[in-house]
């Protein structure tokens, strides 16, 4: 049928929806308008609102770019000719272009995980209100969360827990190399007077990129944490360059 090919006999089938006299009286009675034809064409190529293109259900209405084959094919009458081509003709009308797309902004990018080093605790205060006093030993980018604990460190990895962890943004501009900041850890970090131990790290609390520890209960750190101011030495520090061990010391 779409080929440019007719019936030659009638169809007669057993059942049907319709009496076929009626159907053909009024397919004559009402030939397809432009209307039709261009409803035709939108619903085969129109714009889809959904998906940003014109692609909708892809197939047409072959009786109504070509009415003469309802009777070619219904009534064995094929007088009308067949068409001359296979292509179905474009519907009249111009379709809308469609609307003007732009991709999405991309994303924030993220900040990048800290390193060994990056930062270093230069003061402390354990009595209240607590304090810590940090500097940046490199160029910080603005946004990336670092975090401060007096959780220990078990020396086979993850934290003790029970104590507090704050957290510090660095602003929006970033810090450069030299940039010190006073952080008020009350309500977050509370120190012991007796001596305790400090981490910085960033990413989650499991596993931890650390940055820098400080211990102010003794000239070294514990072999594992056994209690609230003890805590070993995470193996990604090194003491003296990324890691500090002050003696016992209230404030420092």
């Amino acid at each position: 049928m779409f080929a440019g090919t007719c019936a030659t006999t009638a169809l007669t089938p057993a059942r049907s929806s319709g009496d076929l006299a009626d159907l053909l009286a009024w397919h004559a009675a009402d030939p397809p308008d432009d209307f039709e034809r261009r409803r035709n064409g939108l619903i085969c190529t129109g714009f889809s609102t959904s998906t940003g293109y014109f692609d909708l259900q892809r197939n047409r209405n072959p009786f109504i770019d070509h009415p003469e084959w309802v009777s070619c094919i219904f009534a064995n009458d094929c007088s009308g000719g067949a068409p001359s081509s296979s292509t179905p003709p474009s519907p009249p009308g111009t379709l809308p272009p469609p609307p003007s797309l732009s991709p999405p902004p991309p994303p924030p990018p993220l900040a990048s995980p800290s390193s060994a080093g990056d930062v270093a605790i230069i003061g402390f205060n354990s009595d209240n209100p607590d304090s810590i006093l940090i500097v940046a030993l490199a160029d910080l980018p603005g946004g990336r969360q670092y975090k401060l604990t007096d959780n220990g460190w078990y020396s086979g990895g993850g934290f003790r827990s029970n104590e507090g962890v704050f957290t510090w943004t660095v602003p929006s501009g970033g810090q450069s190399v030299g940039t010190t900041t006073l952080l008020e850890t009350s309500g977050g970090v509370a120190l012991s007077t007796s001596g305790d131990q400090v981490y910085v790290y960033t990413g989650a609390d499991t596993a931890p990129a650390f940055s820098y520890a400080i211990h102010f209960g003794g000239t070294a750190f514990s072999s594992t944490a056994s209690s609230s101011t003890t805590g070993a030495l995470p193996a990604s520090l090194s003491l003296g360059s990324s890691a500090v061990a002050v003696g016992n010391v209230d404030n420092g």
